[in-house]
């Protein structure tokens, strides 16, 4: 057992990652707060905002701007438009681009349909044909 130094909550070693150089020694907080450390470093370096900017809009948005989702163990993510002229040389968003918070599950869908309307209404149509074929 180690207390993380971070949370302060005594937890098994098998929740702290191992050090990169020396493999032998754990990281001195655990993989949750390292998790949410590396979240909170990727809104600030990639989007130029901190947690309780994601927060605000959370509050704001009621949840994901999608589905509605108050609360997700997988991160928050900062959905802005990939075409961007502004930041199409860099990994991340400005504040032109940026359209709001989703929850990971609905950024990922709607990035892997290219953020693509007529796409997107096609699977909406999709699925309501087979709903209602069910009924």
């Amino acid at each position: 057992m180690k207390v993380c130094s971070r949370c302060g909550v005594e937890k098994s070693l098998d929740e702290y990652y191992r050090k990169t150089k020396d493999k032998n020694s754990l990281r001195y907080i655990c993989k949750p707060c390292h998790k949410s450390k590396s979240v909170i470093s990727s809104y600030k370096s990639r989007h130029g905002m901190i947690q309780d900017d994601v927060k605000n809009i959370i509050i704001k948005q009621n949840g994901c701007a999608i589905c509605g989702v108050t609360e997700t163990s997988n991160n928050w993510q900062i959905d802005h438009d990939h075409s961007c002229e502004n930041c199409t040389n860099r990994r991340g968003s400005c504040v032109s681009c940026r359209r709001g918070v989703l929850c990971s599950k609905c950024n990922t869908a709607i990035g892997l349909l290219d953020e693509n309307i007529s796409v997107i209404q096609s699977a909406v149509k999709y699925l309501e044909y087979w709903k209602n074929k069910s009924n």
